[in-house]
């Protein structure tokens, strides 16, 4: 059945297209990355208008964020031995996003919530909706945010459309690991204050507990497995 088509008011236009609930395929996944590696090259040669504010995905939102979501485990919805392993995660990340740096050519302006709500289908063209999150972050950081929704064996051709359009850092996969899980705690964040969150929230950070950052501190990739 032919999904329905929406019309959704972006920047003060139509944009046609639709929003699919199916599973990427690995052509998807391929579209979605070179889409990404587009908006960056965009990013980086675009003159940003004066007085321009924007939020900054930097350490300081980061920690703001760890720390909101402390009241999880006062309301016993995460165990304090798994939110202990947040805190050290986090640090391993922040070491991480230091040696990054903020260079033009790994930092700018991103678009930071490109989940599979958020872009619509319109023939085989993905068009991106919903820039009201975006601001100054690591382009891996942007990654790590988008890649989250995508199943593990379609994420590797979201790297190979992205790198037809953009280039990579060396490290890059250890690095968009730990956005990855920079961004997951976020959301966590974002979503505590609702309670019908709650339980889905106490299941995912048992889960990613003993799954992704149990590998990530262990120096292990988790990415595709």
């Amino acid at each position: 059945m032919i999904p329905k088509i929406f019309l959704i008011v972006h920047c003060g236009s139509w944009i046609d297209g639709y929003v699919s609930n199916k599973e990427r395929t690995p052509q998807q996944a391929h579209n979605l990355g070179s889409l990404m590696a587009q908006l960056h090259r965009h990013s980086s040669q675009w003159n940003l208008p004066q007085n321009f504010v924007r939020p900054v995905f930097d350490e300081n939102l980061f920690r703001i964020a760890l720390e909101a979501f402390y009241p999880a485990v006062t309301m016993s919805l995460v165990l304090p031995e798994h939110y202990k392993m947040l805190t050290v995660a986090a640090e391993k990340i922040v070491a991480m996003m230091k040696t990054l740096g903020q260079t033009p050519d790994v930092w700018g302006l991103i678009h930071a919530d490109l989940h599979d709500g958020n872009y619509l289908f319109y023939n085989e063209e993905i068009r991106p909706i919903d820039f009201a999150r975006c601001g100054f972050g690591h382009y891996l950081y942007d990654i790590g945010e988008s890649i989250q929704y995508l199943m593990p064996q379609v994420r590797p051709s979201f790297f190979e459309g992205y790198q037809t359009i953009g280039k990579l850092p060396d490290g890059y996969l250890q690095a968009v690991e730990g956005f990855f899980i920079m961004a997951t705690i976020g959301n966590y964040s974002f979503h505590l204050s609702n309670p019908e969150e709650h339980k889905s929230i106490s299941d995912d950070v048992q889960h990613i507990a003993k799954t992704l950052l149990r590998k990530y501190l262990e120096d292990e990739s988790f990415l595709f497995g």
